[in-house]
């Protein structure tokens, strides 16, 4: 029997405490506790990342601390914890995955402090020479490039970031570059191509920002570090479960850091500060027939376009109104977005202006906005000119004589002439003469079509009031037709076929609603009265239900002599049925 060496935990403990401990052992206890350490890849290529990873069995309280030499960094840690039960004995272990990143090829030492008293072994990275047309051979790589080196406080900076990998990806992480004093945005999702150097086919993965600096002097922004897994097709093995699990290798990369010089912002008396590339002006009117009418809103609509901002950047635009005298003014509510433009960002904002004019004259004013241009380095203004427009008095409105013109006062013979002739005003003023013919035509139009209505409805309603002969004739035709075909049915001798001629002899002489059952015999017999007839059906309606007899001979001699009541009943020669049925 192989006796392990005594733990450091365990030494300079007294003898019963040691029995304890070794009975412990014997019931089946976990091992004592160790951590091992490992790197991988190592040695590793320039530009690749590197995972540390330390096992700790079991889970202890301490966390890991590195003394890393200068030039090795690390950029992520994570942790997981795994329980094992195996016959009957459990076991556990704490498991911490630490990236590192080297700043170019040499020697690095890494040492660990213990962990709750167990000491960890030191490992030593390598990070080779890189060689000529490495980069094309390599198996994954990353570019992490800026527009310019030089910018401005609050400024567009546009970004871009590929990475490189050969071979079938699984799965990786790529985090969104990011610094201190920086805001950055994405302005494209992940963008999945190939291409092809150098002989090896690789997948690109890219990604596109902008990057908006907030504080002048030097700025570093960080390489962001790719990290996946490849699917491993070199190493031949193969199984039972290879159809279901596929060995996988991890591959890693850190992108080079951009370094930029941002110079502070330049002030202006009558401006706030707006950086951008390009900055344009437009404005769209929508005036009712082409002009302005006194007394009826129209509106001014203003865009204005900021290449190399964000719409969240864009300063309070307080641009003027026109002068009360002139029109009453409102101002609604703004409309900003951001779009992407390739490599950068656009802000758009729309402005609507409703404007009621007062006066026989508006002049919108001018709206400016001075703004800083990065590609030159100059101030620049954009700007839309002053307008001056001519209102319309609406029809009826005459505006008063200006007491400061030195026309005489009309004499009185003018006046009568003007209230002879009300169209000589018209006359002076092509627009308003235009709007009377318009209102005269249309006025006479609508009458024209008013009369015609009124003599359409006059001889519709004389067509309906006097039916024509062969409407008339048509239905007392029918009822003789009728009659014949129940005296026929009759004489034979036919009780069903002569009920259903009945019926249809009372429904067209309307004494039965149209569509009335086969029993309505009953109904055709109150329908006719007090008369013989009435008799003579209700024998007919019991022989057909077994309950007595009938005679032909007097129902068709009870249906020759029965004549119509004077007074019209409810059936198809009335208007309306009767709203509650006669009574019995």
């Amino acid at each position: 029997m192989l006796v392990r060496p005594a733990h450091p935990r365990l030494r300079g403990v007294s003898g019963v405490q040691g029995l304890l401990a070794a009975l412990l052992l014997l019931l089946g206890l976990p091992a004592l506790a160790d951590v091992t350490a490992a790197l991988e890849p190592n040695p590793a290529l320039p530009g690749e990342t590197v995972t540390l990873t330390l096992v700790q069995s079991p889970p202890g309280r301490d966390r890991p601390r590195l003394e890393l030499p200068p030039g090795l960094s690390e950029i992520s840690r994570q942790q997981s914890q795994n329980t094992r039960i195996i016959n009957g004995q459990r076991s556990s272990d704490r498991r911490w995955t630490i990236t590192l990143a080297a700043d170019g090829p040499g020697e690095y030492p890494i040492r660990v402090a213990p962990m709750d008293g167990l000491p960890v072994p030191s490992l030593e990275l390598t990070v080779l020479q890189p060689q000529p047309g490495s980069a094309q051979s390599a198996e994954v790589f990353a570019s992490f490039t800026a527009d310019t080196q030089q910018t401005w406080v609050g400024a567009e900076v546009a970004l871009h970031l590929r990475v490189y990998v050969a071979g079938e990806l699984e799965s990786g992480s790529l985090p969104d570059p990011a610094a201190p004093g920086l805001l950055i945005e994405k302005i494209s999702e992940n963008n999945d191509a190939e291409e092809i150097i150098g002989g090896t086919r690789y997948r690109v993965i890219d990604r596109r920002y902008v990057a908006f600096a907030e504080n002048p002097g030097p700025l570093t922004i960080p390489g962001p570090v790719f990290s996946g897994r490849v699917i491993d097709r070199r190493n031949g093995r193969s199984s039972a479960f290879s159809r279901f699990s596929v060995p996988t290798r991890r591959i890693g990369v850190r992108a080079e850091d951009i370094r930029l010089e941002v110079r502070p912002a330049q002030s202006r008396d009558d401006a706030a500060w707006l950086p951008a590339r390009r900055v344009t002006l437009e404005q769209t009117l929508d005036l009712p027939r082409g002009q302005p009418e006194r007394g009826q809103a129209f509106s001014r609509s203003v865009r204005l376009r900021v290449a190399g901002q964000l719409h969240t950047q864009l300063p309070d635009l307080n641009w003027p109104l026109p002068e009360r005298a002139e029109a009453q003014s409102y101002v609604e509510q703004e409309q900003s977005q951001t779009q992407a433009l390739g490599d950068g960002v656009r802000a758009e904002l729309l402005q609507r202006f409703v404007y009621i004019p007062q006066g026989d004259r508006l002049t919108l004013p001018a709206l400016r906005l001075p703004w800083f241009n990065i590609d030159s380095g100059r101030w620049e203004v954009a700007e839309l000119a002053a307008q001056t427009l001519d209102v319309r008095r609406p029809l009826g409105v005459y505006s008063e004589p200006n007491p400061t013109d030195a026309a005489p006062p009309p004499s009185p013979a003018d006046g009568v002439a003007d209230q002879a002739d009300p169209g000589s005003k018209a006359e002076a003023d092509p627009a308003l003469a235009a709007d009377l013919r318009l209102w005269r035509a249309l006025a006479i139009a609508a009458s024209v079509g008013w009369l015609v209505s009124l003599l359409g409805w006059w001889r519709l309603r004389r067509r309906l009031a006097r039916p024509s002969a062969a409407a008339v004739a048509a239905p007392a035709a029918q009822r003789r037709a009728d009659r014949a075909a129940a005296l026929r049915a009759i004489r034979d001798g036919d009780a069903p076929a002569a009920r259903d001629a009945l019926l249809a002899w009372g429904v067209d002489a309307g004494l039965l609603p149209p569509h009335c059952g086969p029993g309505a015999l009953l109904q055709l017999a109150e329908a006719v009265g007090e008369a013989p007839l009435a008799t003579e059906l209700r024998r007919l309606s019991a022989q057909i239900y077994g309950r007595g007899s009938w005679s032909p001979e007097a129902l068709a001699a009870a249906l020759r002599a029965w004549q119509p009541p004077k007074t019209p009943r409810a059936g198809r020669d009335s208007a309306l049925p009767p709203l509650y049925p006669p009574e019995r």
